[in-house]
Formats: structure tokens, sequence, C-alpha cells
């Protein structure tokens, strides 16, 4: 097993991370998603979202609102049949496993994000 070195990443990079990281993620969601599926948004961005929910829970809560906001209303192709309680549904499979810190982290958007959003992100309308 190849251990892997921790740096630090300042945070003008971050920030140009997690923005690729958001656009790749809603274009790919969508690309994937058809009505009745689970959304999926893919193990890269649950293994972020993780390490955000660890070192900066904000941060985190932040990184989902904004990926959900272009999944629903600023990528092309977004749809608002993607809502909140759908998205959060396949969530956990995206996510590393966890010593319940998952649970922690689902609950925390599902407290956090309606109040974010524009408008309703359990409205398909």
């Amino acid at each position: 097993m190849t251990t892997r070195k921790t740096v630090p990443v300042p945070e003008d990079v971050l920030m140009h991370l997690t923005h690729a990281l958001v656009t790749d993620t809603a274009r790919l969601t969508l690309d994937a998603w058809s009505p009745g599926d689970v959304v999926r948004m893919g193990d890269p961005f649950g293994k972020v979202l993780s390490w955000l929910w660890v070192t900066d829970p904000d941060r985190a809560v932040e990184l989902y609102n904004t990926t959900l906001d272009h999944v629903r209303r600023l990528a092309p192709g977004a749809t608002k049949q993607i809502t909140l309680d759908l998205a959060l549904q396949g969530l956990p499979q995206d996510l590393p496993p966890s010593d319940g810190s998952n649970a922690r982290l689902i609950e925390r958007l599902r407290q956090d994000i309606p109040q974010l959003a524009f408008g309703d992100p359990n409205s398909e309308s």
C-alpha cells in the first residue's frame, strides 16, 4: 500500500479545486441520472465532501449546496426533479465508510441546505 503524504492546500487553490469539482460533478450527475434512478454524485465528490466534513464542516455544507444548485439550476441540463431529499438518498453510496460521521453529515445537510438554497431544494418547480 502506498502512503500518501498530507500537504497544505492554499485557500485560493482550494477554491479553484472545489469549483472544478462542482462543475464536473454536476455534469456527470446529470449525464448519468434518469427519473426514477438513485442520484449518484460519485466517489470523487464523496471523498472530497467527507474530507471537508472532517476539516471544515461549514465548507462541506457549502460545497454540497453549491453542487446541488448546479444540478438543479445552473448546469446544462439542470433539473429540479433532483431534489435535496432525492440527492441525499444516494449520498451514502458516494461517501467512504465512516464511524458514524456520514450520518451526522447527512443530517447537517438536511438541516442547513433549505436555509442556504436558492428556493425550496425539495420543490420540483
